[in-house]
């Protein structure tokens, strides 16, 4: 079966006309025993695919795992998209790979990667496949491999319910033209800088690209920090005033860091002071910047993100480049009432 595979190197563009097919695979992504055995669509031509229907596809991808990995059973979420007939270019489908990734990053508020992916082409007589195996390039792909499969630290779909709200968040993510390097719009842009958060390891810089991602939807500018503050907080929880107060006052107490970052402040004093603050007013023993802070912040980003995201209507108003007062007026009566 395998006599005619031959390795495509898709970069190479006189061979881009025989682009067809593409696959991926999420090791640390299941879905339940009731939605596992379909294809599930989330646009034309791009599907969660079902185990049974793309056997031949998931071997090739299992075999190399396992001979790579030591990992047997690839029962992950495997993604396919079939190119169209007027755009076979290879990184059309790894745009919609990213955007579904974030679509459960955002709804699940945990991470989640490709880990390989699998180019086809078929012509008359042969069939071509390369894989590229993105945990070559990075420490943390490889990272990724070890907490899933050691430490069973899987996301799954759980239900029907939870995948059509997965699927929402991706369509309005195409709203907000998320593929698009060229677009400029409040959510365009907050979710363009969470994006690179999630990617990015060293921990001030994170916090950095967390706290623009939130100005980029919440923020104007003046009064700054109370506007992110109170609007972050009657957005995720308009009708509960005490968790609601205690987003505010973490943001406002965390705000002055961002500054410190910038502007050259004593970066180590201000990472002490947040630390002994969190402390006393979780009480608790251990609060570490590098870990607890930037998990705090990161999910009230993502929840904002969620919420505008969870509905089409507000996608549609942050995603626009002309409604700023509209904007504007929808988070000022949010706090007010």
């Amino acid at each position: 079966m395998y006599k005619n595979i031959k390795e495509l190197d898709f970069l190479d563009l006189e061979h881009k006309d025989n682009l067809n097919k593409f696959y991926s695979w999420i090791p640390g992504l299941r879905l339940s025993d009731k939605i596992k055995d379909r294809n599930i669509k989330l646009e034309d031509g791009f599907f969660i695919c079902s185990q049974e229907q793309h056997k031949t596809y998931r071997k090739i991808i299992g075999d190399y795992v396992k001979e790579n990995f030591n990992v047997v059973n690839i029962s992950s979420v495997v993604l396919y998209f079939k190119y169209p007939k007027d755009n076979r270019y290879y990184f059309v489908a790894q745009d919609k790979v990213r955007r579904f990734l974030t679509s459960v990053k955002i709804f699940y508020n945990q991470n989640v990667d490709s880990i390989l992916e699998l180019s086809v082409c078929d012509n008359k007589d042969e069939k071509y496949f390369r894989i590229d195996n993105l945990s070559e390039h990075s420490d943390r792909q490889r990272e990724l491999i070890t907490d899933v499969y050691w430490r069973r630290n899987f996301i799954e779909i759980e239900n029907e319910e939870y995948l059509k709200k997965i699927k929402k968040i991706y369509n309005n993510l195409g709203i907000a033209d998320v593929e698009n390097f060229n677009k400029y719009s409040p959510l365009h842009n907050s979710i363009k800088f969470y994006e690179h958060s999630y990617r990015e390891r060293w921990a001030l810089l994170k916090t950095m690209l967390l706290f623009v991602s939130l100005e980029s939807i919440l923020g104007e500018k003046t009064e700054i920090t109370y506007k992110i503050s109170s609007r972050a907080s009657y957005l995720l929880y308009p009708k509960n005033s005490k968790k609601r107060l205690e987003i505010f006052n973490f943001l406002k107490k965390v705000y002055g860091i961002r500054s410190s970052f910038a502007h050259g402040g004593n970066v180590e004093t201000d990472i002490r002071k947040i630390e002994k603050q969190m402390k006393e007013n979780k009480g608790v023993d251990y609060y570490g910047f590098h870990d607890d802070f930037v998990k705090d912040l990161e999910s009230i980003v993502i929840g904002c993100l969620k919420i505008i995201l969870l509905d089409k209507k507000l996608t549609e108003l942050f995603s626009s480049t002309t409604n700023s007062k509209k904007i504007s007026k929808f988070l000022d009566e949010l706090v007010i009432g």
